[in-house]
């Protein structure tokens, strides 16, 4: 096995999509509850090292990951919960 920052590789097309999506949920869902009494925990249990290469059909692309991608988020959440193996 790699060590811990070896970058991942997989997926495709789909995957370019579904990061996308997850960064406009992400910025919708915070900026919903922004105004709200309790803090706002990111908890993801997959979070990977934080960039892949994804294998799309124009080639190989590196992008972040969705961890890097909720730490961007604005508004912020209040607390990061990052697991992996």
């Amino acid at each position: 096995m790699g060590g811990a920052m070896e970058q991942q590789r997989f997926g495709g097309d789909w995957t370019l999509i579904k990061l996308g999506i997850l960064g406009e949920y992400l910025r919708a869902f915070t900026t919903a509850l922004k105004n709200q009494p309790f803090r706002l925990v990111y908890i993801d249990a997959f979070a990977g090292t934080g960039r892949c290469k994804v294998n799309t059909s124009s080639g190989e692309r590196e992008v972040d990951g969705s961890a890097r991608i909720a730490l961007r988020v604005n508004p912020p959440f209040d607390q990061f919960v990052f697991i992996e193996e």
